[in-house]
């Protein structure tokens, strides 16, 4: 498995990720209604605004497939930037591996100096 932060040219593969994993599970904010909406354009200014503003996406790569994602979104407002939230999706095919667990230590690595460069 590899770990790494999605950048614009993985749009295209991590909407086709974010369109599987929604019509997986109830248990995500977004509904298969409103991804399958989503184009490849809206998915790349999605990732560059998140990239701008301190937040990041992490996927989780099976060779060329994404089969997890973990997102942080770091809140732009003064007075909460100490805030975050972290939303984590995995493919169904691959539940019950320890996949996003794994990728924590790279989260963090990532993380820290976002927020200590604040």
């Amino acid at each position: 498995m590899v770990y790494r932060i999605v950048n614009e040219s993985d749009a295209a593969q991590y909407l086709a990720f974010f369109i599987a994993v929604v019509s997986e599970t109830d248990n995500l904010a977004s509904s298969p209604e409103e991804v399958n909406k989503l184009t490849v354009d809206d998915e790349r200014a999605f990732i560059k605004a998140s990239s701008g503003s301190g937040s990041f996406s992490m996927a989780a790569f099976d060779g060329d497939v994404i089969c997890g994602s973990c997102d942080i979104r770091i809140s732009v407002r003064p007075r909460t930037r100490h805030r975050a939230e972290m939303g984590i999706s995995v493919l169904r095919k691959y539940w019950g591996q320890a996949l996003q667990g794994s990728c924590l230590p790279v989260l963090l690595m990532k993380l820290l100096p976002e927020v200590s460069g604040r």
